[in-house]
């Protein structure tokens, strides 16, 4: 009872003993039972005193009850045919059939009885794995996919969005990345891939290998905006292949590395309680928002209005001059969004629903070819979506009014501007309506979302 268990043709096994060699030794489950199988690397490699069907000698029925084995090889009928459904979500999904069907669900072993056997018949659809990223036979260890069809898509797009996640990166891999192209209708995942880091070189290599396809195929790509996740060696990268291109740290995580400071210097009571301190943050978060040449005069308002709040702020205005203004690790032309406003959809959150998916739809690291199957399918589903808003002429991913909303606001108030019908003040007044909006969901979701991986959706 309560120990990891191996159903195998009817019956259930338990583990004996680990050896020095890699090999497990599985005992038969009844006492008066001796036969045994040997297992090494999720593969059975040898058994003792079993036919070829799984009847064990000297003979007795297997353990389960008949509707009890019938349950499980259910589950594990499902886990062949669905190779990319997660186990457990599988498991829970026919445990529930099985109680609607027999009334309750009692007699079906827990999931973790069960678990290494459930993912033994996983792997058994997939080729063996090598246990080092090194020995995996592949070009600069990485593997990446695009298709003629949506390279094609990619060629019409002025607009990007680049972003990496690592829940799902599959085993061996440090992270799963993908590229995202917008189209008049939605955005659209075209390039994914599996890397081994997050280092510059290897997205220059993703990217050279992309532009050599394109090339192949006749297809220019030539985007005038790019964005992605809030690093430098990406930020290189893009911008060397994609020299004409504007290439901008997503805003969120502007607004969301200012807030970890914010938790770090123990700030966050203030600014939920200050109204000036508050003010202050929201201009702070709504600087990419600004025209360059005035984010210097505006953040030195924010430094004296800061200065009176105590020490603490201002380490919070120090760390963000060192980091984004004055020498900077990240250059105003990287975090800078003005430019962009009225150009293009502004917030990453389509591609946040699409990790989002893609977290459903995988379990976390997944085995490489379960990951490639579920490329496969996105990239099918990717084209069907494509196929219908040509043809239909309308969007199959609509985005949030009020996300909308939020970019005609800012592009009327950046008109205004222009105009001299709003001074920087009045200006600056709109951005805080939305930065206000980033310090609540940011105070919010601190504690519950994965603060690498999530944007919300404003």
């Amino acid at each position: 009872k309560n120990q990891d268990g191996i159903l195998y043709k009817s019956y259930l096994y338990r583990l004996k003993r680990s050896n020095k060699n890699g090999t497990e030794k599985w005992v038969c489950t009844r006492n008066c039972c001796s036969c045994s199988i040997t297992i090494k690397d999720d593969v059975i490699i040898g058994s003792s005193g079993i036919d070829d069907n799984g009847t064990h000698y000297p003979m007795h029925d297997p353990k389960l009850p008949e509707n009890v084995l019938s349950c499980v090889s259910s589950i594990k009928k499902r886990i062949l045919e669905e190779p990319t459904t997660p186990i457990p979500q599988i498991y829970d999904q026919q445990v529930k059939k099985f109680r609607r069907d027999k009334g309750s669900a009692a007699t079906v072993p827990v999931f973790d009885s069960i678990r290494q056997s459930l993912y033994y018949t996983r792997s058994s659809v997939f080729p063996l794995l090598p246990k080092t990223l090194e020995s995996l036979v592949i070009p600069q260890q990485m593997a990446y996919f695009f298709s003629t069809s949506a390279l094609e898509i990619s060629g019409k797009s002025q607009h990007w969005n680049a972003d990496g996640t690592f829940r799902t990166a599959p085993k061996l891999f440090y992270q799963s990345y993908s590229i995202h192209t917008w189209d008049e209708y939605s955005i659209k995942p075209i390039v994914h891939a599996a890397l081994p880091d997050k280092n510059e070189t290897s997205y220059e290599i993703l990217l050279d290998r992309l532009l050599s396809y394109a090339t192949e195929k006749n297809v220019a790509l030539s985007p005038q905006s790019i964005l992605i996740d809030f690093e430098v060696a990406s930020w290189n990268a893009f911008s060397r292949k994609f020299p004409t291109a504007m290439v901008k740290g997503r805003h969120f995580h502007f607004a969301q590395n200012i807030w970890k400071k914010i938790k770090k210097y123990g700030l966050t009571k203030l600014i939920l309680n200050n109204d000036n301190a508050r003010r202050q943050v929201a201009n702070m978060m709504a600087l990419p928002l600004l025209p360059p040449n005035e984010v210097n005069e505006a953040f030195s308002n924010i430094i004296e209005a800061f200065s009176e709040l105590g020490d603490k702020c201002i380490e919070l205005t120090d760390y963000v001059l060192k980091t984004y203004i004055e020498e900077p690790r990240y250059p105003i032309d990287f975090w800078s969004h003005f430019d962009l406003i009225g150009i293009r959809p502004r917030t990453n959150n389509h591609v946040e629903g699409y990790h989002g998916q893609l977290n459903s739809h995988c379990e976390t690291h997944p085995h490489l070819w379960a990951w490639i199957r579920y490329i496969q399918e996105s990239e099918e589903s990717t084209m069907s979506r494509y196929e219908q808003e040509q043809a239909q002429q309308r969007t199959t991913r609509p985005r949030k009014r009020r996300t909308v909303n939020n970019d005609l606001r800012l592009t009327e108030a950046k008109k205004n501007y222009f105009n001299g019908r709003l001074d920087l003040e009045d200006y600056q007044a709109t951005l805080r309506s939305l930065s206000y909006r980033y310090i609540v969901v940011l105070d919010n979701n601190s504690n519950s979302k994965d603060d690498d991986e999530y944007e919300p959706k404003i």
